[in-house]
């Protein structure tokens, strides 16, 4: 068989995923681009205010100048900067559900792949044929948010950092990782399944028992974090994992304590950090510097990419080998 003639059936397959899914695909990147947009606008406004204000020409984040100045900033755009990067988070895992899970599931469900798998293209070629289509699809389009994200976060990440709150899972490598391991495990579970709202139930439980270990166990050991004493100069972008306080003999004081030891020390008129350092009390933390960002980044969006291609490789598996 020419070359020529092993492609017609791909061109035709591609023709076929094209027409069953261009409405999920063009709703997936209507989403995606109305949200980058909304972003855009408004990140519009929030750079020319970061510059208006010298916050770009303010130095460290931990200098007097760029501190008396952030609280303008914060007050104009703290609130998008808190809630936004917190709801998108979720938006991989919902995509992943709807693209995902009735990829397959609708047509086992319905029975309509045993015509699709008469006419001369067979099921290996029919599911491979919709897994990359609809994948590359989604790719792009989160790879294209997240890059727009990205933009808008800027000016804020100078001041927060981007390890230790929502954005993190919005920006860079991970956003698209985490989108592509929805669907990848939407489609196997589909094929598992069989049954459409089942199946896209499950993909969502199914993210959550998946990014919920990754973020809270593995992202916080990639690398050793460093400890040191809090004090001026403190760079306050770094990802803080834990925070204690160290009295005068060198031991550890409890939270309570300290809390009790702060509000008599507010209601005597005392200012209660100026009293603890004189009486030689210490805050300590641990914390993941913001630097390491792109480190973080790489290898978790590798071990969600080898899970995706695990997803998809069983998906494939059970389709060509199991499936009636």
């Amino acid at each position: 068989m020419s070359a020529v003639t092993a492609a017609r059936p791909v061109r035709g397959m591609l023709w076929v995923a094209w027409r069953q899914h261009r409405m999920m695909a063009a709703g997936v990147v209507a989403v995606l681009g109305g949200l980058a947009l909304a972003l855009f606008v408004h990140g519009l406004g929030m750079h020319a205010d970061f510059v208006r204000l010298g916050l770009d020409r303010c130095g460290s984040p931990a200098g007097g100048r760029c501190q008396a100045l952030e609280p303008f900033f914060d007050d104009q755009y703290g609130g998008a900067l808190l809630y936004w990067p917190r709801l998108l988070l979720f938006l991989p895992m919902l995509i992943g559900m709807f693209a995902g899970a009735p990829l397959v599931a609708r047509e086992l469900e319905s029975g309509t792949f045993r015509f699709a798998w008469t006419q001369g293209c067979g099921r290996l070629r029919w599911i491979l044929v919709k897994l990359a289509a609809i994948a590359v699809v989604l790719t792009v389009a989160a790879l294209g948010f997240s890059l727009v994200y990205a933009w808008w976060f800027e000016p804020a990440a100078s001041f927060q950092g981007r390890l230790g709150n929502g954005t993190y899972e919005v920006s860079g490598l991970v956003f698209t990782a985490r989108l592509v391991l929805g669907f990848a495990l939407g489609v196997l579970l589909g094929v598992l399944i069989r049954r459409t709202i089942v199946a896209m139930a499950a993909t969502l439980l199914g993210q959550l028992a998946i990014s919920l270990p990754l973020a809270l166990v593995l992202r916080p050991r990639i690398e050793r974090p460093i400890t040191t004493r809090l004090g001026p100069g403190h760079d306050p972008t770094g990802w803080t994992l834990h925070q204690w306080w160290v009295g005068p003999d060198g031991h550890r004081v409890g939270r309570a304590t300290m809390s009790a030891l702060a509000n008599r020390l507010e209601v005597g008129g005392v200012e209660p950090y100026r009293w603890l350092a004189a009486h030689h009390y210490a805050q300590w933390e641990t914390y993941q510097p913001d630097g390491r960002f792109w480190t973080f980044q790489l290898v978790e969006s590798g071990c969600l990419v080898v899970l995706a291609g695990a997803c998809a490789a069983a998906a494939v598996w059970w389709i060509v080998r199991k499936a009636t």
